[in-house]
């Protein structure tokens, strides 16, 4: 009696707590693995649990299992469609896409011909460090990436908005667009950020791939985004810390090079909606309402003809000097906290001889101010 008793209380237990843990089953009509989302339309985690599953699996199909509140909440076509997104940014090319609704409410997405991208596999390793899986062209640029990184983490701040414009300009300055059709031996090579990075040419999927690489070793949290513009395209979102708040925009670093004759365009660098416009990207790709929907000129500055100073004394020296020798706009960054408008206007007056009108804006973002100031 005493016996029955305890299982009788064991299966009272059992029955209470099995709804408080998640169980997995399996789609009908298919042996794939799921990955369920629960409470949430997220980009990033799909975007991470198909890089995570390829890598750790090898495998080339994933299926993501859509709770029935989400699929109250969002039409099948969207969760699809994100799901499609997901996929395209670990697949190369070729991915394809079959769904299908569930007796008991849920969408099953099941995504297939996936292949990791050179940097994601790159990325991984450096975090895991666990190379094995890394051809041999991909260590040698692993190796080179990291060395690159240290020497510019050395220069700037992590995670300050001038580590991410040094990122931005590298590639920039060393990568060249080059696009081949899917048909062409070329393909493979012109969407990988290794062959960008080592052989310095590739298309957007390169770009945007290398970006992501060398901007998370940096200590950003940042990913891909794939959609259309005229045609095709990738780029990448980014979010950090500006104005002491945490904010996501879009950067386009395929956009931004304008070849080896010209400097880097900072336009695409930290934008919001509001400049997604200019680029014809339609507003439904954008399926989850994170991104800031106005671009901020505190959160997109840096020009190469700026300089940056610790104290904003010492800036301010420099800008008279620069002054004397007939320079008529000069940008700076002062890594000085607690400085605005008025100590900025006492610096500069206290250092400069100039009997013309001058003017100057200042803009506040994590780690300083930044000031431009003409005459």
């Amino acid at each position: 009696m005493k016996h029955l008793k305890r299982v009788t209380a064991f299966l009272l237990c059992l029955m209470i707590l099995l709804p408080l843990f998640p169980v997995e089953s399996r789609a009908e009509g298919s042996g794939l693995s799921e990955y369920w989302i629960y409470d949430k339309e997220d980009l990033a985690m799909l975007y991470t649990a198909a890089s995570e599953y390829v890598v750790t699996y090898g495998s080339s199909s994933i299926t993501f299992c859509f709770s029935k509140k989400l699929v109250d909440k969002y039409t099948v076509d969207k969760l699809v469609y994100m799901a499609t997104k997901a996929g395209n940014m670990v697949s190369v090319d070729g991915l394809t896409v079959s769904y299908w609704t569930m007796s008991d409410g849920t969408l099953r997405v099941e995504l297939a011909n996936m292949k990791i991208r050179s940097g994601e596999k790159m990325l991984e390793a450096w975090i895991y460090g666990d190379r094995s899986k890394l051809t041999s062209e991909e260590k040698k640029c692993l190796d080179k990436v990291v060395k690159v990184m240290k020497s510019l983490t050395k220069k700037y701040p992590k995670t300050s908005l001038e580590l991410e414009t040094a990122i931005y300009d590298y590639i920039c300055d060393h990568v060249s667009y080059k696009n081949y059709s899917s048909k062409s031996s070329k393909r493979e090579a012109c969407t990988s950020a290794c062959n960008a990075f080592m052989n310095g040419w590739g298309n957007c999927q390169a770009y945007s791939d290398l970006f992501r690489l060398m901007a998370t070793i940096g200590g950003f949290n940042t990913g891909l985004i794939s959609g259309k513009t005229d045609e095709g395209h990738m780029w990448n979102w980014i979010g950090t810390w500006f104005d002491g708040e945490y904010r996501v925009y879009m950067v386009d670093v395929t956009y931004g090079d304008h070849g080896k004759k010209k400097k880097a365009d900072h336009y695409y660098m930290n934008f919001g909606l509001d400049r997604a416009k200019d680029r014809t990207w339609p507003k439904e790709l954008f399926t989850y309402d994170e991104f800031e929907q106005k671009t901020e000129k505190s959160c997109t500055y840096y020009g190469s003809k700026g300089f940056t100073a610790k104290k904003l004394d010492d800036a301010a020296k420099k800008c008279a000097k620069l002054a004397r020798k007939g320079k008529k706009r000069v940008e700076f960054l002062v890594y000085e906290k607690g400085i605005w408008e008025k100590e900025i206007q006492a610096a500069l007056k206290k250092h400069l001889r100039i009997n013309s009108a001058w003017h100057f804006k200042c803009y506040k973002h994590d780690k300083g101010v930044t000031v431009v100031f003409w005459w």
